[in-house]
């Protein structure tokens, strides 16, 4: 899908993914980002269950918004 450019100067594009796209760096950023909660809380996170292929078969069905920079997701939102 296409991509907005976030504004003068800026590095970033916002862009909503698709079922097409690969969601194998989206994945990886949310497991950086939660990784310091592992084995901190009971129940487990979802995430734990998650992986690139769930993602991509929620974004069917959900809105999934990634901030990047050089192609690369440095933020999310589902």
């Amino acid at each position: 899908m296409g991509g907005r450019d976030l504004g003068p100067g800026a590095t970033m594009m916002l862009r909503r993914l698709g079922p097409g796209d690969d969601f194998t760096a989206l994945h990886a950023l949310l497991s950086a980002a939660f990784a310091y909660m592992q084995g901190r809380i009971d129940p487990p996170s979802s995430l734990t269950r998650t992986s690139a292929d769930t993602l991509r078969a929620e974004a069917a069905t959900r809105e999934t918004w990634v901030i990047e920079e050089a192609a690369r997701p440095v933020a999310c939102m589902i």
